[in-house]
């Protein structure tokens, strides 16, 4: 979902109903991964909050980001591990969370386990080499 916004400030502020829950999820992920720079992302098609930067086609794309939809917030992780997306290798251990290949989108924080998203995001981080390189091909 495309929110008008110019900062990560602005797009929590304009969250709506999820900005309780992007306040929550920024303040873990930036705690999380404290090494990653953080930065607003605002593409034609989704406002987002990135953690860092990898190159991706004619640009780059963050390997982590955070995002308000219109029923639940998303997580999009671009790391691979194995061969797959880390999000596939984790999925039934994040707790209730619906997931994609690089997408998990989040209803309430509370069905979250955040001791394995912190394994998780932290695994994302030690696989930023690999993705980079998956990516690119």
């Amino acid at each position: 979902m495309k929110i008008p916004a110019t900062s990560i400030q602005d797009l929590i502020n304009r969250s709506g109903d999820h900005k309780d829950r992007m306040i929550e999820l920024e303040k873990f992920i930036s705690e999380t991964v404290p090494e990653l720079d953080k930065k607003f992302y605002d593409s034609p098609s989704i406002s987002m909050i990135g953690w860092g930067e990898m190159p991706y086609k004619d640009g780059t794309w963050p390997l982590i980001a955070l995002a308000p939809q219109k029923n639940t917030v998303n997580i999009y992780v671009s790391a691979i591990k194995n061969k797959k997306y880390i999000l596939e290798v984790y999925n039934g251990k994040l707790g209730k969370v619906s997931c994609g290949k690089s997408c998990a989108r989040i209803k309430k924080i509370e069905d979250l386990n955040l001791d394995e998203w912190k394994k998780m995001l932290r695994d994302a981080v030690s696989y930023y080499d690999d993705t980079v390189l998956c990516m690119n091909k």
